[in-house]
């Protein structure tokens, strides 16, 4: 039975088909996979076909497939990726996609997510009384957020295990950790600030409990699950990337749209928080949420497709110091191009993808000088 089933939604609504990258789960703040991505395409009714043809001519290529018993192999971004010969192939298809159908993709670097949660929890007005008027602002929150991006793997894994079972000495700790490096770094105002969440642990704690409930309510089609605390953060992401697509729905088309997503583990996570961004009423420009078999759905092998190169550029945007690479190069154009993608990160992060995309295009443009004077 998929979520939302109970709404009436008109069958003929275009379908968004989704998949993710980087979905960690209760380690959300892996070092290795600091990006979590979720893309696919805006399909309008009776266009699968075109897609499938577009797919087809990959595969005719000699595609390395992933297998399945009794079932078709399957495009994936994780094995075409691999060889430089296939990722160009991979990047020329994607980017045929991309020019007929509408790509849609929020990227998240998960540090910055982390951080901003930081300043939601502690450093929020309603229970901080050392946040100023002038620290309420949009503009305001976001600058918190970057300075509070910059600490240590160390100290925001502290605030993930606090944010994932909140109590007073878990909180007292990790602001502990945080208050240490930024006094280090010579941040007294942050130092202030976190002393202002500190003072006031027991309305934090009070309210993050509650806020747990969200998390543990019976879901309609997984009666019996429960998610586990660790998964906190990387649940909190889903819930932001997809109200996010919402807004970024409704800006690029005029009616809601259905979607269809991978019922992998990762589905799990994906549902819960549309389901509860659907029942808090945080999202109305998306329709039913239908749980599909990317080696059975040409459109979620699409979709798998564009996450996992995103997923690959984007990484390498977030880890600092990482060189660009030549498969960024090829790869770096897709990630600049769609008219429908949102990043929520630190300025650096945007700078990064920025260079790299730059780089790209001057590879690009050294290659065809290259290839007209030959």
């Amino acid at each position: 039975m998929p979520i939302n089933s109970g709404r009436t939604v008109r069958p003929n609504l275009p379908v968004l088909y989704l998949d993710e990258s980087g979905n960690t789960g209760d380690n959300y703040l892996d070092a290795q996979q600091p990006v979590h991505v979720l893309a696919g395409f805006l399909v309008p009714e009776g266009q699968e076909p075109r897609l499938r043809q577009l797919l087809d001519a990959l595969r005719e290529a000699g595609a390395p497939l992933e297998c399945h018993e009794g079932g078709a192999g399957e495009l994936k971004s994780t094995k075409l990726l691999r060889a430089h010969r296939w990722a160009r192939a991979t990047a020329k298809t994607v980017s045929s996609l991309c020019s007929e159908f509408l790509p849609v993709s929020v990227i998240v670097e998960k540090r910055f997510f982390a951080a901003v949660k930081v300043a939601e929890t502690l450093l929020h007005h309603d229970t901080n009384p050392f946040i100023s008027a002038e620290q309420r602002t949009p503009a305001a929150r976001t600058e918190l957020a970057e300075q509070l991006s910059r600490l240590s793997d160390a100290a925001l894994k502290e605030f993930s295990r606090a944010y994932a079972n909140p109590s007073a000495d878990a909180f007292a700790a990790c602001i502990g950790v945080m208050k240490d490096e930024l006094a280090a770094q010579g941040q007294g105002h942050l130092v202030r600030l976190l002393q202002g969440g500190l003072d006031a642990l027991p309305a934090i704690v009070a309210e993050e409990q509650q806020e747990m409930e969200l998390w543990h309510v019976e879901h309609p089609r997984f009666p019996e699950h429960r998610v586990r605390a660790g998964a906190r953060l990387a649940l909190d992401a889903f819930f932001a990337s997809l109200t996010t697509l919402d807004r970024v729905l409704r800006h690029v088309h005029p009616h809601p749209a259905n979607i269809v997503y991978d019922e992998a583990e990762e589905g799990r996570a994906f549902e819960l928080a549309l389901w509860a961004a659907q029942e808090g009423g945080h999202v109305r420009h998306i329709g039913r949420a239908i749980p599909g078999l990317s080696h059975q759905e040409d459109a979620l092998q699409a979709a798998d497709l564009l996450a996992g190169i995103l997923y690959r550029v984007a990484k390498d945007g977030a880890l600092n110091g990482v060189a660009p690479t030549d498969l960024d190069a090829v790869l770096a154009p897709l990630v600049s191009t769609p008219p429908a993608s949102v990043r929520i990160g630190s300025k650096a992060f945007s700078d990064r993808i920025k260079v790299i995309a730059a780089q790209a295009a001057i590879r690009r443009q050294r290659a065809g000088r290259s290839e007209g004077d030959g």
